[in-house]
């Protein structure tokens, strides 16, 4: 699969895979503080497996004064991550080289729109 051809709507293979998880390679590193704001990594458990899992999530809005941030899944209610936290609640997140274990809400679809 070309780099320019990836189809959101599938799980994300071969070299496209290996690109969108470079950051949790970073984060990994102790090198999140380089990546800001922009991403955070999510901890989360598999709801089948009960296996962690790791995904760096885009983050839409960060409101510094609740300490609230705001992530959408890219393939919609698809995203394993998702569906996982669905099942189970999020076991850690990071930003930049803070880690802490979050209070999560699943927004509703009139909330998200």
């Amino acid at each position: 699969m070309e780099l320019g051809s990836w189809n959101f709507r599938e799980k994300p293979r071969g070299l496209w895979r290996r690109v969108l998880h470079l950051p949790v390679h970073l984060f990994r590193w102790r090198l999140g503080w380089l990546l800001g704001d922009r991403f955070l990594l999510l901890t989360h458990q598999g709801r089948r497996s009960g296996a962690r899992y790791q995904t760096p999530i885009e983050v839409v809005v960060h409101d510094r004064d609740a300490g609230e941030y705001l992530v959408c899944s890219g393939t919609g209610p698809r995203a394993d991550w998702y569906r996982n936290l669905q099942a189970h609640p999020a076991l850690e997140v990071q930003v930049r080289n803070r880690a802490w274990t979050p209070r999560q809400r699943l927004l509703t679809q009139d909330e998200a729109a």
